[in-house]
């Protein structure tokens, strides 16, 4: 969802980031997944996203962007890994100007600064292709995987595990619907919905999900007693159209 690159005229290695925004909107400017490539290697880029939105970021405390290297993964390290230094996140001198046929709400946003955040990374190979994310992607097609190699496990002798469609969405896409229990006294149990992925941007909640999922169809003492008690309904992505275009 990279819009365009700026390079600086006096550092080479730093570039300032414009983000597009949602499909169907003229704001929301935060999570990013990106290709990088033509490096060098050991020498430090920094990298400035410069039309963020929110006035605070996880990446004042701690939190630090994921990259993918096709290297690595070549190497048999096919693997997201945290990266970066020198991470902050502050306003800038950049302000919106909204366009005279947009509504109310983002009028209201008109004259408001953009946030910048700022990070150096080191790539360890030339010429490497890489991916720059927010947090740890999960796609829709990753979900369906999932849920494929699912279908093809063997469960403990107690599981009651179902995967139904809940709707189609509007562009034809399943929105699934699992269900989790044992398979004693189904009537007289209490039902527990548990969804994700309303907020597309959020990946995080669908690895939460799907490590939830995996505990409770595992053999654990707890996953058996959560089976017992408990009927769960899960939607593990209540908006996958928005996972796939990027809303």
């Amino acid at each position: 969802n990279l819009r365009s690159t700026i390079n600086h005229q006096v550092s080479k290695k730093e570039y300032d980031l414009i983000l597009n925004a949602d499909v169907n909107s003229s704001h929301h400017h935060q999570w990013f997944y990106f290709e990088i490539s033509n490096m060098e290697a050991s020498t430090p880029y920094i990298f400035n996203i410069i039309n963020n939105e929110k006035p605070n970021s996880e990446f004042n405390f701690g939190m630090k962007p994921v990259m993918f290297s096709v290297i690595e993964a070549m190497h048999g390290r096919p693997a997201w890994i945290r990266i970066g230094t020198d991470i902050c996140y502050h306003k800038n001198h950049y302000c919106r100007i909204p366009k005279s046929k947009e509504n109310f709400k983002s009028r209201k946003l008109a004259n408001r600064c953009y946030y910048t955040a700022t990070f150096t990374i080191t790539f360890q190979h030339s010429y490497d292709v890489c991916y720059l994310a927010y947090h740890y992607p999960y796609t829709y097609a990753q979900l369906q995987t999932f849920l494929s190699t699912v279908e093809s496990s063997v469960f403990p002798s107690d599981v009651l595990y179902n995967n139904q469609v809940l709707c189609h969405t509007l562009n034809g896409n399943l929105v699934p619907l699992l269900t989790i229990t044992s398979k004693d006294k189904i009537k007289e149990k209490e039902v527990i919905l548990l969804t994700s992925r309303v907020h597309p941007g959020e990946s995080n909640a669908s690895w939460v999900m799907q490590g939830t999922i995996c505990h409770l169809l595992s053999d654990t003492q707890t996953a058996k007693a959560l089976r017992k008690a408990y009927i769960f309904k899960i939607v593990p992505m209540l908006n996958p159209e928005g996972v796939i275009h990027g809303k």
